[in-house]
């Protein structure tokens, strides 16, 4: 998993990744099966408008914060329906790792970072629009596909090629 982050908070993004990833149920399968979406859609370069590790975690870890869900196809599934569907970069921002209502106050997509909770790590995120498109196709897809999908639990990213391909 690549991460992105100043040379100056490197160390200190790292252990915060590690130390979520073991306090949150399901962190890392979803984040790995967004990656496999992200990265078959070319929507994860973060030079091209798309979204890093990095920030895939600060929005998993606030849609996960904000459910109860313990399964991980509910996790994935609810994660693509709400950032594809519901969630509005205008009026939404993820602060202090929770999703907040603004009301327009910063005109786009605001994650703020862990440790200067003045910087917006998703600044250069210019592709939002595409990534949300991406979101509803797949759960689109997932929903009409979901019987299958459910009686044959595979772990991991092999979900999405069974979805996708």
């Amino acid at each position: 998993m690549e991460l992105t982050a100043d040379i100056g908070y490197g160390i200190e993004s790292t252990e915060l990744v590690k130390k979520l990833c073991q306090e949150t149920t399901n962190l890392v399968a979803t984040v790995i099966l967004f990656k496999k979406l992200l990265h078959k859609h070319e929507l994860d370069k973060p030079f091209f408008g798309g979204i890093n590790s990095y920030i895939l975690i600060m929005m998993a870890m606030a849609y996960l914060k904000s459910t109860n869900e313990a399964a991980i196809r509910k996790s994935f599934i609810g994660m693509l329906e709400y950032y594809g569907k519901i969630f509005d970069p205008r009026e939404v921002a993820i602060i202090g790792g929770f999703l907040v209502l603004v009301g327009n106050k910063f005109g786009g997509l605001y994650i703020s970072d862990p440790y200067r909770p003045y910087i917006n790590i998703a600044h250069n995120v210019t592709r939002f629009k595409e990534i949300q498109a991406c979101f509803v196709k797949c759960h689109e897809e997932l929903m009409l596909k979901r019987k299958n999908w459910f009686h044959e639990y595979i772990e991991g990213a092999q979900i999405l090629d069974n979805i996708l391909n």
